[in-house]
């Protein structure tokens, strides 16, 4: 996976990365993730870090059994029904794409900031 690609990983599981963050107790770590991100340093070596750690700490806690008897999303990803791809990175950063909601450009909570029109 190149980093445009992980960059537009984390962006589009931001709100899962947040939500995992502050269950296990890495809500300060992220916080000055995020900062660091936001003021243009591109420190995607930390954030690979941090994955693999949320990974590792969700694993833990699906070890001891498993929601509905399966431990895999039964659902596709938001990004899976966009039929029209019309905006991406704001700050160029990775190579998601997503498409206009009930009007609205979509936006990177990574960057904080509307993605740009494509084209």
């Amino acid at each position: 996976m190149g980093d445009a690609a992980e960059w537009a990983r984390i962006c589009a599981e931001f709100q899962e990365i947040l939500r995992d963050a502050n269950r296990f107790g890495l809500r300060a770590r992220l916080t000055r993730l995020v900062e660091r991100t936001r003021s243009g340093t591109r420190a995607l070596a930390d954030w690979r870090v941090l994955l693999a750690d949320l990974e590792r700490l969700r694993a833990a806690e699906e070890s001891g059994g498993s929601r509905n008897g399966d431990s895999g999303r039964p659902w596709k990803s938001w990004t899976a029904a966009a039929e029209t791809v019309d905006h991406v990175c704001p700050g160029g950063v990775c190579d998601r794409s997503a498409a206009r909601v009930l009007g609205r450009a979509p936006t990177c909570d990574l960057l904080a900031a509307a993605m740009r029109p494509n084209g």
